[in-house]
């Protein structure tokens, strides 16, 4: 859940850890301000990282695990 300040665009990047090694999948999603949820169920066990277009001192971000 992202709980934003503002509009921004949030990108998600998944790691695959095989060899040779590959590029990162990158998906983008628009968010609004206020509160906004994304399911990544969809990349499984895979590794993630996120990336905010612009930085948002008052957003609050909690990444829930055990969904």
């Amino acid at each position: 859940m992202i709980r934003a300040g503002r509009g921004n665009r949030l990108h998600v990047y998944e790691y695959d850890l095989s060899l040779p090694a590959q590029e990162a999948y990158e998906e983008t999603y628009d968010i609004s301000s206020g509160k906004n949820v994304i399911d990544l169920s969809g990349f499984g066990n895979s590794i993630l990282s996120f990336k905010l277009d612009e930085a948002d001192l008052r957003a609050r971000i909690i990444v829930d695990l055990l969904q």
